[in-house]
């Protein structure tokens, strides 16, 4: 935290200030945030979750939590911190998940992912990208599972509305005792199961549309990187004023900030 604060305050005082204030009062937003995020999708609990939030924070309180998650990443960036530099290195977390800098509704991210990597710090897997595939393989086995590879799905079974197994495409069958958890698009989804008993949910899935999707890859390096637009360019969020992820990605490979000074979170 420390670390952070005084990278920070490199670029700006204000913004190192900003920053603690909003270090300090994040437990107490993530609570209605997390229970906002994790509750189902249907009426009843937004109702539940929209009375908890009014009796922590009154009307006040819950229309400023309500504004936040309403605004862009350059509104809400702008509104809280003065230096360029501290902009664009907590709007790249809007970018990341595919919130350009003025698609309302994304100041959540920046904030979010900034605050939490903050308060928990950020867990890469050492060793390259497939640690996590092997820990979750490895913790499949020791409880008794396997992992089949190569083995594409056709057909997800279903009895009377309920998933109960697959059918791969040689043929063969694997029944669920529990559930059958499917990564799959919703498209994928209706085709593979055939439809299920409730045509609003078939339906729905039918006119399901997908957002842009973006890719963040992490790289293990032993020095900064040799730009070849030079050092002395910084993109800030003054650059990018097109929402699209197509602006985004041609002004990208020019960026350049000293990751020195650059203030990353660290606990």
């Amino acid at each position: 935290m420390d670390k952070t604060t005084a990278r920070i305050a490199a670029f700006s005082q204000k913004d190192a200030e900003a920053w603690k204030a909003l270090t300090a009062s994040f437990p107490a937003e993530a609570e209605h945030i997390f229970g906002l995020l994790g509750s189902p999708m249907n009426m009843r609990a937004l109702a539940s979750t929209s009375w908890r939030l009014y009796r922590k924070k009154g009307i006040g309180g819950s229309l400023d939590l309500v504004r936040f998650l309403m605004t862009s990443p350059r509104k809400w960036l702008n509104d809280t911190f003065e230096s360029d530099h501290v902009k664009a290195t907590l709007g790249a977390w809007g970018m990341h998940l595919d919130f350009a800098p003025d698609i309302a509704g994304g100041a959540l991210f920046p904030y979010l992912e900034s605050m939490a990597n903050q308060a928990f710090g950020m867990v890469l897997g050492k060793g390259g990208a497939d640690t996590i595939i092997r820990a979750v393989v490895s913790t499949i086995e020791a409880r008794g599972g396997s992992v089949v590879c190569d083995a594409p799905v056709t057909r997800i079974i279903n009895e009377s509305g309920k998933a109960t197994g697959v059918e791969l495409e040689d043929g063969r069958t694997f029944t669920a005792s529990r559930a059958v958890i499917a990564n799959v698009t919703p498209a994928a989804m209706l085709k593979m199961t055939g439809g299920t008993a409730d045509s609003g949910y078939d339906a729905a899935m039918k006119r399901f549309s997908h957002a842009p999707g973006t890719m963040m890859i992490h790289l293990a390096m032993d020095d900064l990187p040799d730009w070849q637009a030079g050092a002395t360019r910084l993109w800030t969020m003054s650059d990018f004023r097109s929402p699209s992820a197509a602006a985004f990605r041609t002004n990208c490979p020019a960026a350049s900030v000293s990751a020195s000074a650059s203030p990353v979170p660290s606990r």
